[in-house]
Formats: structure tokens, C-alpha cells, sequence
């Protein structure tokens, strides 16, 4: 059953990201570059909610960018309805709450819109 929400999260994401692609700028790349780096501000901080807060809006606004990226309103609406589920459930799949997962996963993205 893990195996299948894995799939279905990552399949939605390349979803996402192919569209958002399309209307790739280097505003938008700047965009994510800047929560890329506010995701990464606050780890070595430790574990203290506002870190893990900071952490968590950073990484929720990189997701949300995508989706708006997208220019597809039903897409957004998705994304909004099931947000706060794809972010419990990463970390449940990563058991991993350093963050460092993301950072790299995110650095990736940016990369591949840059392409």
C-alpha cells in the first residue's frame, strides 16, 4: 500500500512539474532557488518548533509554486485540497526529520526546470 501512495504522490508531482515547465521563467527559477534556501535556513537550527515551522512553509510554498505554476486552477485546487497530507505523509516515507531529503529533492527540481 506504501508503494502505491509513493507512486500516486510521484506521479502527480511529475504531473505538476511537466506542466509548470512549460511556463518556466527565470523569475520563476529565482522563486525556487528562494525556498530552496529558506527550506535549508532553518535545519541546522534543531528541532524547535519554529525551525520546523519555517522548514515546513518553505517547503509547502515551493510545492504550491509548482502547482500555480501550472496555471490550471483545477490542478490548484487539487494541491490545496491534499497539501497538508503530501507533507505528513514525506516525512512518514523519509523518517527523516533533518530535512536534508527535500533540499536535495528540491535542488533537483530546480535543476530540471532550468534544463
Amino acid at each position: 500500500m506504501d508503494d502505491g501512495i509513493a507512486d500516486l504522490e510521484a506521479g502527480s508531482w511529475a504531473c505538476h512539474h511537466a506542466i509548470a515547465c512549460t511556463n518556466v521563467t527565470d523569475g520563476l527559477v529565482a522563486e525556487f532557488e528562494q525556498f530552496n534556501r529558506d527550506l535549508d535556513a532553518p535545519r541546522p537550527g534543531g528541532d524547535t518548533f519554529a525551525c520546523y515551522r519555517a522548514y515546513w512553509k518553505a517547503d509547502e510554498s515551493f510545492h504550491r509554486r509548482i502547482a500555480e505554476a501550472t496555471d490550471n486552477e483545477f490542478l490548484l485546487g487539487a494541491y490545496s485540497s491534499i497539501e497538508g497530507h503530501i507533507q505528513r505523509f514525506r516525512l512518514m516515507v523519509h523518517n527523516d526529520m533533518s530535512g536534508e531529503h527535500t533540499v536535495r529533492e528540491q535542488q533537483a527540481t530546480i535543476n530540471a526546470f532550468r534544463a
